[in-house]
């Protein structure tokens, strides 16, 4: 069960990464109401399935929505990582 603004959905939270091609590369579901905790593994898990498909161009970009940024996933980006707009 997972609270929503007008009580309890029995429902789940599912993530993807995706291409500039919309290509998905990496996926997950989680029982997390947020999305603040599910950045930093979502782009470890797009890292890790490039790795396994031999791609070696590092990510450049992360457009993510609202529901990834605050300050303290802002404060734990990497300065040598992608860029992120959030």
């Amino acid at each position: 069960m997972m609270p929503i603004r007008n009580g309890w959905v029995q429902g789940y939270n599912a993530q993807a990464v995706a291409t500039e091609s919309q290509i998905i590369i990496a996926c997950d579901v989680t029982q997390d109401t947020g999305d603040t905790a599910q950045l930093t593994p979502m782009i470890a898990a797009a890292n890790r399935e490039l790795d396994a498909a031999g791609v070696t161009e590092p990510i450049g970009v992360v457009l993510g929505d609202a529901g990834y940024c605050t300050e303290a996933v802002l404060a734990g980006l990497p300065d040598d990582g992608p860029d992120y707009y959030l």
